[in-house]
């Protein structure tokens, strides 16, 4: 893509723009400890960038129920706003410059995430980073979640831009092949190890968002 084409970025929000994920794993760590399973962190890293639905079934392996299931989930999700009042969530490295960076060369910006409104806009705020946002397609805003291309289509749809003239942020595998799907330039910046069968060489890798920004801007 010719940057000089380029009208919208959109990022995803978890393990792109904060580092969530780790407190997400510890979460449900601490969680299924309380129930009784003593579970590795690694376990979880099927779980980035999933759907809620996708994720409850791994937890419904180990608790069996889906009353117990919904229970554990609102116990992670308060310990995860805990850590968010706490400060020990964080920022990606970069991700504050890179907004700001998008937002002085008058570029339109968007989120697409699979976290549901609540959250994602919390997180948002607590970085005192939503006012950048033009358009935001959270995880309980659309019937089909990523791999599907449709967040990605609908933050498209809000912001009346070509796909010709967009492009996405991604850090893992599921977030990559919906912004594919939805015919979008994509860069990669990626958290740990991903699998990338079937999609290599279709979309270019960074280190960090400093590398990306420093080659956009």
């Amino acid at each position: 893509m010719n940057m000089k084409q380029l009208e919208l970025i959109i990022f995803d929000l978890d393990g792109t723009l904060v580092d969530s994920e780790q407190v997400y794993r510890r979460g449900w760590v601490e969680v299924l400890k309380s129930y009784g399973h003593e579970v590795d962190e690694s376990v979880f890293e099927v779980m980035r960038g999933q759907s809620i639905k996708h994720n409850n079934q791994i937890i419904k392996n180990y608790l069996g129920s889906d009353q117990l299931v919904q229970e554990a989930r609102d116990i992670r999700e308060a310990y995860y706003y805990d850590a968010l009042e706490k400060d020990t969530v964080a920022l990606k490295d970069g991700a504050r410059e890179m907004i700001l960076a998008a937002y002085h060369n008058g570029l339109k910006i968007g989120v697409a995430t699979s976290s549901y409104k609540k959250r994602g806009l919390a997180t948002l705020k607590r970085f005192d980073l939503a006012k950048y946002f033009d358009y935001m397609v959270f995880g309980d805003e659309v019937n089909h979640a990523k791999p599907h291309p449709k967040i990605y289509k609908k933050v498209l749809e809000q912001a009346g831009v070509s796909v010709n003239k967009s492009m996405a942020v991604e850090d893992s595998s599921s977030g990559l092949q919906s912004a594919l799907a939805a015919g979008l330039t994509v860069c990669f910046v990626p958290e740990g190890e991903t699998s990338l069968d079937g999609i290599e060489g279709k979309f270019k890798t960074y280190t960090s968002l400093d590398e990306l920004q420093r080659e956009l801007f």
